[in-house]
């Protein structure tokens, strides 16, 4: 009985030190998974906008997102708030100019686990070119249900690329 006894407690050592001896996930790479999921999610967000597929643009937002710009125009900025029924109303009666919004220089900032923060500067980019350029600020959200991101707040600057805004 104790040969037995001690033959299982050392299996269970080393059974334990074997387990403990396995590569675990790292706050690293537990860390650029989720920047991945972020990333995707802006980029999957920012395709269906820019190919007009606005029916799917409000599953990746969350139910009372926000939309927050600020577009030069002649005189200066105009800046506007939006819900997220309201700006999705607006894409939707608006003439259908498909466009691709290409980012550049994107920081993502991930706090616990389930708050990111996303910041990129843009160019717009329709058939005849560059269009307009700008700075993107994404607020997401993992979802307590479903586990995936979803867009809380978009805040962005626009400039049309004929224009130049004041520093």
């Amino acid at each position: 009985m104790r040969i037995t006894m001690a033959c299982m407690v050392l299996g269970a050592c080393f059974a334990s030190r074997g387990l403990a001896q396995q590569p675990s996930p790292t706050p690293e790479r537990i860390d650029l998974e989720t920047e991945m999921e972020v990333h995707d999610t802006v980029v999957q967000f920012l395709d269906l906008l820019g190919g007009q597929r606005f029916g799917l643009l409000g599953e990746l937002m969350t139910e009372g997102a926000n939309v927050i710009t600020a577009r030069w125009a002649r005189s200066g900025f105009v800046n506007g708030v939006q819900t997220r029924e309201q700006w999705l109303a607006g894409l939707a009666a608006a003439p259908p100019r498909p466009f691709r919004e290409v980012l550049t220089s994107v920081e993502i900032d991930i706090a616990s686990g389930e708050l990111a923060m996303v910041r990129a500067d843009f160019t717009i980019v329709r058939d005849t070119g560059v269009v307009s350029r700008g700075v993107d600020y994404f607020t997401l959200i993992r979802s307590s249900s479903e586990r995936h991101w979803r867009l809380a707040s978009i805040a962005f600057t626009s400039i049309p690329e004929h224009e130049r805004a004041p520093n």
